[in-house]
């Protein structure tokens, strides 16, 4: 039976975050369900302005740039989906997109199996390479209630912490951005010759984004559901301030900022939620599966007592 959290000390019944209990079974998908692959009109696109590289191994170790960065296995009712996700705060919490966890059709995940150092399918011989599955997950109520693009958030947690990961850095995205270079990594479901979804890949570019006239980040990227976006500063610091969702089109503006000259009223971009904004708060969703997991025990205590 699913159990749901309502409310939490900094939010009201309306707006908290919708939190369920996940099984403890493997969530690799089995052969009677539906692979969701999202690469549909609304939610993948792959634009091609900038060329995606592959992640090294090297990244991947311990002590690499995107170590914390994972390979997600989300197990539905009938159905199955590859997503990733990121470690923030601590090694033993997920973020990612709501639609990872939560999908218009088939609902709430049942299961998440997340992998560290993975590269590919022969990923459990590696030495670096960790695997854990999920306990809790928790979305934002506009996604759960209203499928709302632009609170197309979640967190998840580990039955156990990664041992070796160190979780990115992340902050509130600016309100606005220009020719800033934002980089884009994950494991893109679309990459020919048997790589799909087996590696990971890394999209970087100048990008201009205005959350006054947006209420999404806007860029022109290229990667898979539930990435990070990283702000990567002149020092080479990488940021986290974004989680991509999607695509979608947007009137074109005077310039598009990259020099084509192009016209036309509409063209397509890439999308992901401002962290910051649009009360998009990791840490409203994080008490809430704080406080989902106390009413878990104390439920548990009362039911001994008894």
């Amino acid at each position: 039976m699913l159990r749901m959290y309502h409310t939490c000390p900094s939010c009201v019944k309306s707006t908290a975050p919708i939190a369920w209990k996940l099984d403890q079974c493997e969530a690799k998908f089995s052969s009677n369900s539906t692979p969701l692959h999202d690469l549909d009109s609304d939610s993948e696109a792959v634009l091609g302005r900038q060329h995606r590289n592959p992640a090294s191994k090297r990244s991947l170790e311990p002590g690499g740039k995107y170590r914390a960065i994972c390979k997600l296995f989300v197990t539905f009712d009938g159905a199955s989906k590859e997503a990733t996700g990121w470690c923030f705060t601590e090694s033993g919490i997920i973020a990612t997109a709501g639609h990872c966890v939560y999908d218009e059709e088939y609902g709430r995940a049942l299961a998440i199996e997340a992998h560290i150092s993975y590269h590919g399918a022969d990923s459990d011989l590696r030495k670096t390479h960790e695997v854990r599955m999920a306990v809790n997950v928790a979305v934002h109520r506009g996604w759960y209630d209203g499928f709302l693009k632009h609170n197309d958030i979640a967190i998840i947690t580990l039955r156990t912490p990664f041992d070796e990961a160190t979780p990115l850095k992340w902050g509130n995205c600016p309100v606005r951005g220009e020719k800033v270079t934002l980089r884009v990594v994950g494991y893109p479901l679309d990459i020919p010759g048997g790589r799909e979804g087996q590696y990971m890949y890394e999209s970087t570019g100048p990008t201009d984004w205005d959350l006054e006239q947006n209420d999404m980040l806007i860029h022109r990227l290229d990667t898979f559901l539930g990435s990070p976006v990283f702000h990567l500063r002149e020092d080479q610091e990488l940021v986290v301030i974004g989680v991509h969702v999607g695509t979608g089109k947007i009137p074109r503006p005077t310039t598009d900022g990259l020099g084509s000259g192009r016209t036309g009223k509409l063209y397509r971009v890439n999308k992901a939620v401002a962290i910051g904004h649009m009360s998009n708060n990791f840490d409203i969703l994080r008490q809430a599966i704080e406080c989902f997991v106390l009413q878990q025990t104390s439920q548990a205590a009362v039911s001994i007592a008894l």
